[in-house]
């Protein structure tokens, strides 16, 4: 039997040698070379304002979330269908969050309903490009904009994937986040970034990712000593991180052409399924981060997660909708999200990663054909 493992970390064979070059430079801690490297690549792939390499992409919300200025009863509107930082973040800062659903073809966000949700009190919009897939950039940024209210592009999954017109995922909202955790196409262990696409937000990022100090302005001898002036946090990612995400960065584009391969030949393979639906991507741009399937009945999810594990394959669910969740409720009414509620009870990932083989997708493929209820 072939094992199948739903994701591993592929090495491009210069993290190593990055490391030990780190260890010689002399600098372990933030904003060493490395991190300098990482953050102008990224910064110039976007065409951002200001990138900061930061510990997670959880850290790199609650970081956005603080730079919102939230006020008592503030709304931010957020996915339900959302790993729970993506909303923890924002409810630490003080924000009351109104749920979005998402589309009832796919996890993303429904955009067509974020009107209804609109009220004067609404700060910022997040949005999850969930796959590495676009959630609607252009357009969303357009209408927060009509609104005056704060885009944050949730781009966990997102790294070198694009719009439908190939303008970089993390590159349409005023603040972007991304995950470099282990389970993402590029990683250094633990670690992410914040992306600042609005010049009036870079000012006071550096301070409070500077654990509240103007130590930035010291750096550049703009004053003679530095001092707390706002409650920031220690976000700044280790040199030997940064090393090791610099090898990664530069290996992305070749994995993600691979990725997208083994996207699209499961996607031919197993289109038509009588218990399954494909969930399509119609946008070319997406980076392959998964790669998902819809049971149509969802009595069988449970059923086709252990059959697959007894063939040794490591597939999986995803996310609890957070509106549903025991921490909302002791708090808030839930509310009915119907789309995002089925996905949370009828989607499964397949194992996809930047090493999978031929024989790995082939072994998916059979075991799912003959997979019946």
């Amino acid at each position: 039997m072939i094992k199948v493992p739903f994701n591993t970390i592929t090495y491009s064979g210069a993290e190593i040698d990055n490391m030990r070059d780190a260890a010689n430079r002399g600098q372990l801690s933030g904003g060493g070379y490395y991190s300098k490297l990482c953050s102008a690549f990224i910064k110039d792939k976007l065409s951002a304002e200001a990138v900061f390499l930061i510990t997670s992409c959880s850290h790199a919300l609650e970081l956005a979330a603080s730079l919102l200025n939230l006020q008592p009863n503030d709304e931010v509107i957020i996915p339900s269908y959302n790993f729970v930082t993506g909303a923890s973040s924002f409810v630490a800062k003080g924000a009351k969050i109104v749920w979005a659903d998402s589309r009832e073809d796919h996890p993303n966000v429904d955009i067509k309903a974020l009107d209804e949700l609109l009220t004067p009190r609404t700060k910022a919009l997040v949005i999850v490009h969930y796959g590495g897939v676009d959630a609607g950039g252009a357009g969303i940024r357009k209408w927060c904009d009509e609104h005056g209210i704060v885009l944050i592009e949730d781009a966990a999954h997102g790294y070198g994937a694009s719009d439908i017109n190939g303008k970089p995922l993390g590159s349409f909202g005023h603040m972007s986040t991304f995950s470099f955790h282990d389970s993402k196409n590029i990683t250094c262990g633990e670690g992410g970034a914040l992306v600042i696409n609005d010049e009036n937000l870079v000012e006071r990022a550096a301070i409070l990712y500077d654990k509240g100090t103007n130590r930035s302005n010291f750096q550049r001898g703009e004053v003679s000593y530095y001092e707390w002036i706002d409650l920031g946090a220690s976000y700044t990612l280790s040199e030997l991180n940064a090393s090791f995400l610099w090898a990664q960065l530069q290996a992305e584009p070749s994995w993600t052409k691979q990725r997208k391969s083994a996207w699209q030949f499961y996607s031919d393979q197993l289109s038509g399924h009588s218990l399954f639906d494909v969930v399509a991507n119609e946008q070319l741009n997406h980076n392959a981060h998964n790669f998902c399937v819809r049971v149509k009945n969802p009595t069988h999810l449970n059923i086709c997660l252990e059959y697959l594990k007894n063939e040794g394959i490591q597939a999986l669910t995803h996310y609890r909708c957070l509106h549903k969740s025991a921490y909302v409720a002791k708090t808030s009414t839930i509310h009915l999200l119907p789309n995002c509620e089925q996905w949370e009870n009828m989607l499964i990932r397949l194992p996809i990663h930047n090493g999978i083989n031929n024989e790995q997708l082939m072994a998916v493929v059979n075991a799912l054909r003959n997979f019946t209820c």
